[in-house]
C-alpha cells in the first residue's frame, strides 16, 4: 500500500524470529513479541503473528507507522489538534486490517 514516499508491508508470519533474521532486525525480545514494527528508507513495515492479532496489536503497529511518518515529513504530533491524526491512525489501522482478516 503507498504511504507518503514509501509503501506500507504487512506480513503474517509464525516466525518472527527468521523474519527479523531476513531483514537484520535487533533479535533481542523477539521470541517473547507478538508482533514487530520497523522501517527502512522506502518502507514501513508490520509483521504479525497470525494466532495472535488483535485490534489492539494492530493499533499498537500502526501508532508506530503514523509516528515515523510524522517525523520524516518533519510534522509534529499535537495534543490540541487531533484530528488529523486520528483520521491518519484510522486509515493505517484499516488497511493493516485488510491484511489480517
Amino acid at each position: 500500500m503507498q504511504l507518503y514516499f514509501g509503501s506500507l508491508v504487512v506480513i503474517i508470519t509464525e516466525d518472527l524470529e527468521k523474519l527479523a533474521e531476513k531483514y537484520d532486525l535487533e533479535k533481542e525480545g523477539i521470541c517473547e513479541s507478538d508482533a514487530l514494527y520497523w522501517n527502512d528508507e522506502k518502507n514501513f513495515y508490520c509483521a504479525f503473528r497470525p494466532s495472535e492479532i488483535t485490534p489492539g496489536k494492530i493499533a499498537h503497529e500502526a501508532y508506530h507507522v503514523m509516528c515515523r511518518v510524522y517525523k520524516n515529513i518533519n510534522a509534529g504530533l499535537s495534543v490540541y489538534e487531533t484530528e488529523t491524526e486520528a483520521y491518519f491512525l484510522e486509515w493505517i489501522v484499516d488497511r493493516i486490517n485488510d491484511v489480517t482478516k
